[in-house]
This record gives structure tokens, C-alpha cells and sequence, in this order.
């Protein structure tokens, strides 16, 4: 049995997709200061698992900035 997907759903995905992928993500938005700031909050020993994860996700953007050559943190 073949699944097809009609011309709406296609297009809706694609819409979703365009829609998605144009969007900054709030680390993006973030000032370097702030950046630099809030990462060097990520070196203590005793983060919760919530923090862990963002810490993760600064160390992510950090290092994204770092290959656009803004070095921050």
C-alpha cells in the first residue's frame, strides 16, 4: 500500500520547514557579554541537570560565534 501525501500537506511541511530554519534561536539573540558572562557561570561543581543542558547549549552557541571568528568565551 503506497502512502501519499497530498499537495496541502506538502506544502505546509515546506512552509514549516522555511518558517523554522529562518528563525534565530534565542542563544543568537544573546549578547556577547551576556554570553561570556552566563558561560563562565558553567565551571562550578555542583550544576543541577536543568544547567547542565544549558550550559551545553552555551558552550554550542560559543562555539559557533568562535567559527564566525567573535571569540567570547
Amino acid at each position: 500500500m503506497k502512502h501519499r501525501i497530498s499537495i496541502a500537506t506538502r506544502i505546509a511541511l515546506l512552509l514549516s520547514l522555511v518558517l523554522l530554519t529562518a528563525c534565530n534561536n534565542k542563544w543568537a539573540d544573546m549578547p556577547d557579554d551576556e554570553l561570556a558572562e552566563k558561560s563562565s557561570a558553567c565551571y562550578g561543581d555542583d550544576l543541577s541537570s536543568a544547567m547542565i543542558q544549558i550550559c551545553k547549549n552555551y558552550e554550542k552557541e560559543c562555539q559557533r560565534r568562535r567559527e564566525a571568528g567573535i571569540n567570547v568565551c
